[in-house]
């Protein structure tokens, strides 16, 4: 491997000559060729010498090491491929397609309703009308006929006649007649069948429309206070038993006797940016009454009543509409906040047809922080006069308060309360569970869907019935005798035979 020579140098001190020495091969740097041949000498002492020999060894000794470990790193050979598995993958692979197209085969039928003789379906059917109904809405005008809106024309639908196809229908209004103004945004037929109320987009504000009545034979008139066909009417309520009706217009009432009638009367003059009578500002619209309309017609026509909300005090936020502008507008919304002071100030009122007056109420409840929001305001029929149900609740929405308004005595008489706290555990009321109170009573009680506590603990929402006595101060709450399950609306209650 090497050889050792020691003399003495010129300076006194031995001198030690090593010579590395190999057969010729793979391994070295370079790769081939002769070994390698190196002679270093020395200068000191022996031993000195032989650790720097030692030294170089061990060099020499990583650098062949290295060399292996990189001739490994580059010259591997390549790993086999496990063509067994991928000849098991691809097989299960196909099977499962070939299933598939088996299944494909068995349940699609053929002959002539087959795939092959239909029409390909296209984008364009999916986000047009083509499988879209071809109703837009249905309402019942009395108790035989329905409204049917189709996408150019109305019909009658009389529900007590039959022809052969189907139902005895009527074209109330042709496609000509229904867009000659644009499309009707909300459609109407009064109980009399004679009129139907159109409204149109007037502008590009929300919440407002322009209105035309069109008779059957034709005709049409214009709603507003100066009938000129662009005033925007905000909300329009058609009396329940006649063909007049009330409308509001820049947040002000107005009542008409009748299409063809040209004397339009005001009952509200207290309207403004701030103040809203008959139609609800953005919170009761919204999280409340879930519409804009904010006056109610009692079950006799001869009654009218209606909120008025101040939101001079609450706080606004402001944002950019755009809609179809050159330029945007800047709108200042009245916005209470969680947490926030200042909410709207509400009181109810009731105008009177005959004598033509109004009252506002005296709403009372035990506290007043108990009537911050009102949840539902319904007119009933008890003892033979009209009673507007008023239920109102704290900001918490956990304390309901049922009062009950008659225009002759000015008040909302405090007639009912419920926590909602039962058995340790904290609830709170939704004003939707309210909103059944219209058509559901006698003559000396009505319903509404309040929380009740079964033995088990558990409590849920079920049907209350509210029996008052003629001075209408005193409530007896008795709930219908139903399983532990929620109730979530009344649909039909038969005050003849007591079913519901």
């Amino acid at each position: 491997m090497f050889a050792r020579a020691t003399s003495l140098s010129a300076t006194g001190g031995p001198s030690t000559t090593i010579s590395f020495g190999g057969s010729g091969g793979g391994g070295g740097i370079g790769g081939g060729g002769g070994g390698i041949t190196k002679k270093t000498s020395f200068k000191g002492g022996g031993s000195s010498a032989i650790l720097a020999a030692a030294a170089v060894v061990g060099s020499q000794a990583f650098l062949s090491r290295d060399s292996a470990l990189f001739q490994d790193l580059i010259g591997g050979q390549p790993t086999e491929r496990n063509w067994k598995g991928i000849v098991c993958a691809l097989t299960v692979i196909i099977s499962i397609c070939s299933m598939i197209f088996i299944c494909i085969l068995l349940f699609t039928p053929m002959g002539s309703s087959s795939l092959l003789d239909g029409t390909p379906m296209e984008l364009k059917d999916v986000v047009g009308p083509a499988f879209m109904s071809p109703i837009e809405s249905m309402e019942w005008v009395d108790d035989n006929h329905i409204a049917i809106r189709y996408g150019d024309h109305l019909e009658l639908l009389n529900v007590n006649k039959t022809l052969p196809d189907g139902f005895a229908t009527t074209v109330l209004l042709d496609s000509e007649t229904l867009y000659r103004y644009g499309k009707p945004n909300a459609i109407g037929v009064t109980t009399g069948r004679r009129y139907i109320l159109a409204g149109y987009n007037g502008n590009k504000k929300a919440n407002r429309l322009v209105f035309r009545i069109y008779d059957i034979k034709d005709s049409f008139e214009n709603i507003g206070p100066k009938k000129s066909g662009d005033e925007n009417i905000q909300v329009l309520a058609w009396n329940p038993v006649g063909n007049d009706f009330a409308f509001v217009h820049e947040n002000n009432i107005y009542y008409q006797n009748g299409p063809g009638t040209k004397e339009v009367k005001q009952i509200t003059t207290s309207g403004n940016i701030s103040v809203l009578n008959g139609v609800a500002d953005w919170l009761y619209e919204e999280e409340i009454f879930q519409t804009n309309k904010a006056l109610w017609w009692s079950k006799d026509g001869n009654e009218l009543g209606y909120l008025t909300i101040d939101d001079t005090i609450v706080d606004k936020i402001e944002f950019s509409r755009y809609s179809k502008l050159q330029y945007p507008e800047t709108v200042r919304l009245p916005y209470p906040k969680t947490g926030a002071q200042n909410l709207p100030k509400v009181t109810l009122n009731i105008w009177n047809k005959k004598n033509e007056s109004k009252k506002e109420m005296e709403i009372e409840v035990r506290d007043p922080s108990l009537g911050v929001y009102l949840f539902s305001a319904k007119w009933v029929t008890l003892f033979d006069k009209n009673v507007l149900i008023a239920i109102w609740a704290n900001r918490y929405q956990n304390h309901t308060t049922l009062t009950l308004c008659t225009f002759d005595s000015g008040k909302c008489v405090h007639n009912y309360e419920q926590r909602y706290t039962l058995g340790g555990m904290k609830l709170w009321a939704e004003p939707e569970d309210f909103q059944d109170v219209k058509s559901f009573h006698t003559d000396s009680s009505f319903f509404l869907l309040l929380p009740s506590q079964k033995p088990s603990g558990d409590i849920f929402t079920q049907i209350a019935k509210i029996t008052v006595t003629p001075n209408l101060a005193t409530a007896k709450v008795a709930f219908l005798s139903m399983a532990e399950y929620d109730v979530d609306k009344i649909n039909y209650y038969d005050s003849k035979n007591n079913l519901m």
